[in-house]
């Protein structure tokens, strides 16, 4: 194979390889040594000579591996809008060049070995800012990747899936360092020990999960809860003015007959889905108790035994025309003045006002102009997903519903699901499990609505949380604390579906610290990468001089 083509095919083998690994494909092995990719690219940067290195052929090879894994497994979001799937692949493949050629700096100016340990830092690094700042698309973190295999990543309730992550990134180190390279450039054939160590760096985790799954016994006391699945297409069906249009009222009436139909004296909570409840007038706090047909969903509670009932809606707030009392991301009408719109979910139950959540984690480009103070301009390319275009408004706070009997749960609303360390501070606020409410009907019969669903089980090892999850379309279903999911519903098909969950009062270690290995990898890759800077700098000068 000629050297010029060498790269390009690693580059595009590393991508297929890495989407290959990825739910729902059952490949997460591929992992371990598809992530080797870069090392490599940079490995063959640093045998030219100093004269002869280009970082843009650095940049365009590994962009290329990242773009290919990013279409090969994130391309259903094209199902909602072309060019916004177009643009959210390019975009979210550079973002994670970055961290990588950094890496390339370090290894270039300081050597594999300081290369070797700035390639985890900062990809580590820029995984824990994809997941807490407002360019979020946490979809790819590595540690996600391994959703598929719940018995292997027990431990997760020690590091949520960062530790899968750094897992990842010590197998390519090892990978690349000891067997790839040396094949590809040295023409040497490894020794059996390095396979062996590879070996035993992929099986040690997976044993000691298998044992972490064995042990574990569930906790906490059971109680009954239905999901409920009314399959009512967004496109077609859910909006007035679409082909199919389901009156509001009969939207309503069919989840309320599904619910009906599993109802029991221990029955406790029902979920229905994300934005499911809807008026014909807009749903504005202000005035959420007197409007009719939130009164009448109350009396259909109350009509229950101890039954509680958690909806997704979008609803409305107003500020008056005092600019300075609203936040950036409220709109201006004549009529009203400022107002924000909320994708949120309402905890009803009878004799209570209704007790409102926003959702917090909100996806770019679709939901939120991100940094809205600045980029107030672009508005008007944020997608419309529910029934309202534009940036929506947050909450600071994570939210627990707490039923009269005691107990609390958490509502975690669709793209919410896929931050546990943001889901943690429920948890430590007394959430015995999670209610997830979700609408993936966005993404059709696609990859993308079978990856949130087991990113799920990510979600409950972490926190050790039972999940009951209520999907417009396919996936509803129940997740144990082990990770495991019972109950699925399939796609496009109305359905409801009853199960015990478990009320489990302990914090994991997780729970209690957060990413703690996203924030040191973010000190160390910082501080790794600045000490070479300053290093380099100072023998530039010195030569100047």
């Amino acid at each position: 194979m000629e050297n010029r083509f060498k790269l390009p095919l690693l580059a595009v083998s590393g991508g297929l390889l890495m989407t290959l690994a990825w739910p729902m494909m059952p490949m997460a092995p591929l992992m371990f040594f598809a992530f080797s990719l870069p090392l490599v690219v940079m490995e063959a940067d640093l045998r030219r000579p100093a004269t002869q290195r280009k970082r843009w052929k650095s940049f365009f090879y590994i962009y290329l591996f990242l773009l290919v894994w990013n279409v090969g497994t994130t391309w259903w979001i094209s199902n909602v809008h072309l060019i916004a799937g177009i643009f959210a692949n390019l975009a979210n493949a550079f973002l994670m060049a970055i961290p990588l050629l950094l890496t390339r700096y370090v290894y270039l100016q300081a050597g594999r070995f300081l290369g070797y340990i700035a390639f985890i830092c900062l990809w580590l690094s820029f995984e824990y800012l994809h997941l807490n700042w407002e360019l979020t698309w946490a979809w790819l973190t590595l540690g996600n990747g391994f959703a598929f295999f719940p018995q292997w990543i027990q431990w997760y309730e020690w590091t949520g899936p960062l530790g899968g992550s750094f897992w990842v990134l010590v197998c390519a180190v090892f990978f690349a360092h000891f067997i790839l390279i040396p094949v590809l450039f040295e023409k040497k054939r490894p020794l059996t020990v390095a396979y062996v160590y590879m070996i035993l760096l992929i099986l040690i985790p997976i044993m000691y999960s298998w044992y972490l799954f064995h042990q574990y016994e569930e906790k906490g006391e059971k109680i009954e809860v239905i999901v409920v699945q009314p399959n009512i297409d967004p496109f077609n069906e859910k909006f007035e003015g679409s082909d199919r249009y389901i009156p509001k009222v009969e939207q309503v009436e069919r989840m309320k007959s599904l619910s009906d139909s599993l109802i029991s004296p221990s029955t406790r909570w029902v979920l229905w889905p994300e934005t499911s409840f809807d008026t014909e007038q807009s749903l504005w706090e202000e005035e959420i108790e007197r409007i009719p047909e939130v009164e009448e969903l109350r009396q259909w509670v109350a009509s229950k035994d101890n039954l509680e009932l958690i909806t997704g809606a979008t609803t409305f707030r107003s500020y008056g025309n005092d600019r300075d009392q609203a936040p950036p991301t409220a709109r201006h009408h004549p009529s009203v003045g400022y107002y924000d719109v909320y994708n949120s979910s309402f905890h009803i139950k009878a004799g209570h006002p209704v007790n409102i959540y926003h959702k917090s984690k909100l996806v770019p480009g679709v939901e939120r102009m991100p940094y809205p103070a600045f980029f107030r301009f672009l508005e008007a390319l944020v997608l419309n997903l529910g029934g309202a275009s534009g940036s929506m408004g947050t909450q600071p706070d994570r939210e627990v519903y707490c039923h009269e009997q005691g107990h609390c749960t958490t509502p975690c609303i669709c793209y919410e699901s896929i931050f546990p360390e943001f889901m943690s501070e429920a948890s430590r606020k007394g959430a015995g499990f999670i209610s997830i409410i979700t609408n993936d009907g966005w993404w059709g019969n696609s990859p993308g609505h079978r990856q949130h669903a087991a990113y799920a089980s990510l979600l409950a090892i972490s926190l050790r949380r039972d999940i009951a999850r209520a999907a417009n379309t396919g996936i509803s279903c129940f997740v144990d604390q082990r990770g495991l999911i019972r109950g699925q519903t399939s796609y496009w098909v109305p359905a409801v579906v009853k199960d015990q969950v478990r009320l489990n009062d302990r914090l994991t270690y997780y729970a209690e610290h957060g990413d703690y290995l996203g924030k040191l990898a973010a000190f160390l890759g910082i501080l790794l990468f600045l000490s070479v800077w300053v290093k380099h700098f100072t023998r530039l000068r010195s030569i100047d001089h």
